[in-house]
């Protein structure tokens, strides 16, 4: 099933609302140009709304062979961001309100957040964004 076929999907929901999407987990399975098509069908399927997506750092992409979650699967991490900004170019309609790194907040719960946020950095992990259209 294609991106084209998905999309004529949501001209059965209801019009005239503002729709909340939550991409977690699902950008850095596709590559960068999977992920364009997906923001264009959303954004030519709702005339407006909000999108709450996880993203990861590029060079999650080179390590998915050693990610916990996925090491043992066939799954690959195909790309990632260093930014919002850079996710948010893809749509030009898109606009990037808010990115949380993970890390961040971790540092103020444990000692390997601390270490992990100070050491590696704030963005080389998973980041949480809001996006508006």
């Amino acid at each position: 099933m294609t991106l084209a076929i998905r999309a004529s999907e949501t001209a059965r929901l209801p019009r005239g609302r503002d729709y909340v999407v939550v991409m977690e987990g699902v950008p850095e399975y596709f590559t960068k140009e999977q992920t364009a098509a997906c923001l264009h069908m959303l954004c030519d399927s709702f005339p407006h709304g909000w999108l709450v997506c996880e993203m990861n750092h590029p060079s999650m992409a080179k390590l998915s062979d050693k990610h916990d979650a996925i090491k043992n699967t066939n799954a690959t991490f195909k790309w990632g961001t260093e930014s919002g900004e850079e996710f948010a170019g893809l749509e030009p309609r898109l606009r990037l309100v808010s990115e949380q790194s993970y890390n961040v907040e971790m540092r103020k719960h444990t000692l390997r957040g601390r270490l992990f946020a100070a050491t590696v950095g704030k963005n080389l992990n998973n980041r949480l964004a809001v996006f508006r259209w």
